[in-house]
């Protein structure tokens, strides 16, 4: 009775440690699965190790790479900066930036090419008024001694003979001529065309170091060139205008009348719309080279002031 009494007990504790055992096993599993794998190796008695493979949840543990968004870029035109000397033109190609890779547009340089222009024309029509100015000169037309009416002449030789209108001298009986130095002297007519209003008198003596102005092609000027037109405007003695050829071959009516009330018209006459005001007649438009290419004449006004529209005798 005893002995079967131990024999039960003992068959007890073996099968609780059995199924400690196995929940053990179980749970292991469960939780701690490297360890489980190894006490079932141990338990069947394996020789060697399988490789360790990570668990969903460890692979959710790692660190996550997360690739950056790229921005996408948008076109826009590429920038040219173009640097102007007065010896050349350089361009500094394409220009790329960006902030935060975000495409920024660069600031652009703007041409500095007008105002080299404005300022080489500038020094053009400074050196043009000091080469030219001291031939042309101030005409009073004087009758008994009394001024009729002035205008504007121009040395054309080294022999003192001057070229102007034919309005201006028309009916004096006596000529004075101012140069832009101050001096004065009497001039005698030449000749003269009514038709073409030009008119040729001359010096016996003029100021040294008078250069005669030269005379261009009329023939060769083109709309919207640039001209100069120099006179006593006014009696504003040596002034200087500029304006550009606004048309060209215009007809220019004579101020003769013939008998049977017909007139002769001068062709090829230059529209400028450089200022031309009474005194201005007779004086020369000149070109940037500084030649000759007509003798202003005539204005278009309502008022007998310069209105924009000027007409100047072609000089061929």
């Amino acid at each position: 009775m005893s002995q079967n009494s131990n024999s039960s007990r003992l068959t007890s504790i073996v099968l609780g440690a059995i199924l400690f055992l196995l929940i053990g096993v179980v749970l292991g599993a469960m939780f701690v699965p490297d360890l489980s794998r190894s006490l079932f190796a141990q338990l069947q008695g394996a020789a060697t190790l399988e490789p360790i493979q990570n668990t969903e949840n460890e692979i959710l543990s790692e660190s996550v790479v997360i690739e950056p968004t790229e921005t996408s870029e948008v076109e826009l035109p590429d920038p040219v900066v173009v640097i102007e000397t007065e010896e050349q033109v350089e361009e500094v190609g394409d220009i790329e930036a960006e902030i935060d890779g975000t495409p920024i547009t660069p600031a652009i340089v703007a041409p500095a090419s007008r105002a080299l222009q404005t300022e080489g024309l500038q020094d053009r029509l400074i050196s043009l008024y000091k080469e030219t100015n001291p031939s042309v000169v101030h005409i009073f037309a004087l009758v008994q001694n009394v001024p009729l009416g002035t205008g504007t002449g121009f040395v054309i030789d080294n022999e003192g003979h001057i070229l102007t209108n034919n309005h201006v001298i028309a009916g004096a009986d006596d000529l004075e001529i101012k140069f832009p130095n101050g001096m004065r002297t009497k001039a005698a007519v030449i000749g003269t065309d009514e038709d073409a209003d030009v008119a040729v008198i001359k010096v016996n003596t003029f100021p040294e170091g008078i250069v005669p102005l030269r005379l261009g092609n009329s023939s060769a000027l083109e709309v919207g060139e640039f001209v100069v037109a120099i006179g006593n405007p006014f009696g504003q003695a040596s002034s200087m205008s500029l304006g550009i050829v606004s048309a060209v071959g215009r007809g220019l009516p004579s101020d003769r009348q013939l008998p049977n009330g017909g007139s002769y018209q001068l062709p090829d006459a230059i529209q400028i719309d450089a200022p031309i005001n009474p005194g201005n007649s007779g004086g020369p438009l000149l070109n940037l080279a500084g030649e000759v290419v007509g003798i202003n004449a005539r204005i278009f006004s309502q008022t007998g002031a310069n209105s924009g529209v000027g007409f100047s005798i072609p000089i061929d």
